[in-house]
């Protein structure tokens, strides 16, 4: 692969761009394509619970205002142009796991199909256990949610929206999302720092409940609709 000067990007799946820099383009390319088809992934058994929305009543309205809020601040954007699905997460601690929207979400207007609990996360099987209304499977962001709920017992909101802040540290590497490697890689950062970012994926920020992990992205007064 002959680049010259021009500059030459690998655009992940999830829309991650990762630029390539010196002249063994064609070398890079494959060094990224074995790490990122050597992780693991993990498999998703999905039960169904008509009554979930009526149980977590409250907080599925919480997740609704707060995911068409970060639409409209185009922090969470469709998958493309006319797309119902759209890019980001949010997750929060409740009784018996932890509620989370799920894959290809409508984050403009969240439907009860697009919330699930997430019940159980298996690490030795990589396996994780998914409670809806439907057939829907959690977010890719699953993985990484639950591990932030093991490491830091205070932390009960989490967002992930597809936006960076400078403010924040990144991660080394674009791990594929879904991934034992993807839940891993920001756990230390997260140790010093409200928010980090995840290498050419977005941005992930935790707090004590959802309205402060956003607020750590937006003006609190926006989030509080002061």
């Amino acid at each position: 692969i002959r680049s010259k000067d021009r500059e030459v990007y690998i655009v992940t799946p999830e829309r991650g761009v990762h630029k390539l820099r010196g002249n063994d383009v064609a070398r890079q390319i494959v060094e990224f394509a074995i790490r990122r088809a050597n992780t693991r992934h993990f498999k998703t058994v999905v039960e169904s619970d008509k009554d979930l929305p009526r149980r977590f009543l409250n907080e599925f309205a919480q997740l609704r205002a707060i995911s068409k809020l970060l639409f409209s601040k185009k922090l969470m954007t469709p998958f493309y142009a006319g797309s119902k699905s759209s890019h980001g997460s949010l997750g929060l601690r409740v009784k018996g796991g932890f509620l989370i929207t799920s894959r290809g979400s409508n984050k403009e207007d969240l439907s009860d199909e697009d919330i699930v609990l997430v019940s159980r996360v298996d690490w030795r099987r990589r396996e994780i256990k998914v409670v809806g209304v439907a057939n829907a499977k959690a977010s890719l962001n699953a993985p990484l949610f639950q591990k932030i709920y093991d490491e830091f017992p205070s932390v009960n909101g989490i967002v992930h929206t597809h936006s960076f802040d400078k403010k924040f540290p990144s991660t080394e590497f674009a791990e594929t999302p879904g991934t034992l490697e993807y839940a891993l890689a920001p756990i230390d950062v997260l140790k010093k720092f409200a928010a980090v970012n995840l290498n050419k994926h977005g941005l992930i920020a935790i707090g004590p409940d959802i309205v402060t992990a956003v607020s750590t992205i937006l003006k609190p007064k926006v989030v509080r609709g002061n």
